[in-house]
């Protein structure tokens, strides 16, 4: 297990501005502390980062790759919003990625990342990802790898996930509900020895959002419009 930490991490910004008397403090303008020993406004804060990601990726350049493009989007993205919060003092940032692993064959493997950000609101915000590879051939499988050419993806799993989580909760998953049309609405899964499971919703915040609402689908359910190459592996484990 590979674990990059930086406690604090060294991203400190610190303005100070001159005041005249303490009664006409502006700091609470410039989301700042008034200083009573040097008469500034200060704003000081750190950020806090842990990622984790399995040391076994090393070996599957393909997997490592899209792995590696996914948290340093993410991270990248975090960081210019941290560079531009105006509320550090309050408590330290932080970000935060950890794993699960979801193995189906010693060949087949999906690894579910959890990221989770605090940028100062009023709870911190959480993302899901799945990457599935094959390890044999080095490569990441999408969800229109699982299934055969031309299935449709809507017509065969949006069913479950109504029987699953009722239509009201389904239409509220996403602004635009066309999305369900889209490969994307299904393309955060795992796969075990007996189900293909969606995870929902992507993106959380609060405690409105705090769950996951797994929609787990029984793969002999899905046998008729699996791949011919995956059906043999789900058919012969190894």
């Amino acid at each position: 297990m590979f674990i990059y930490r930086v406690l604090p991490l060294l991203l400190v910004a610190m303005v100070l501005w001159p005041v005249i008397a303490q009664e006409d403090n502006p700091c609470f303008e410039v989301s700042g502390l008034f200083n009573e020993e040097t008469g500034d406004c200060e704003q000081i804060g750190s950020v806090e980062i842990s990622i984790r990601s399995p040391a076994w990726l090393a070996d599957y350049p393909t997997a490592q790759a899209a792995v590696s493009a996914f948290i340093n989007t993410k991270r990248g993205a975090f960081f210019s919003e941290a560079a531009a919060n105006p509320f550090f003092h309050d408590r330290p940032l932080f970000f935060e990625v950890y794993y699960s692993e979801h193995v189906y064959t010693d060949e087949v493997v999906t690894l579910l990342f959890t990221v989770i950000e605090d940028l100062g609101g009023a709870y911190p915000t959480g993302r899901i990802h799945t990457i599935t590879m094959h390890r044999a051939d080095d490569a990441v499988l999408t969800i229109t790898d699982v299934f055969a050419e031309d299935v449709d993806l809507q017509a065969t799993l949006y069913p479950h996930i109504v029987d699953q989580i009722g239509q009201d909760s389904a239409e509220m998953l996403f602004y635009d509900t066309t999305i369900w049309e889209t490969a994307e609405a299904y393309d955060t899964f795992t796969i075990s020895e007996d189900a293909l499971t969606l995870l929902y919703p992507f993106e959380r915040q609060g405690a409105i959002n705090a769950g996951l609402l797994p929609v787990e689908i029984p793969l002999d359910d899905l046998a008729d419009v699996l791949a011919p190459s995956f059906r043999s592996i789900t058919t012969e484990p190894d």
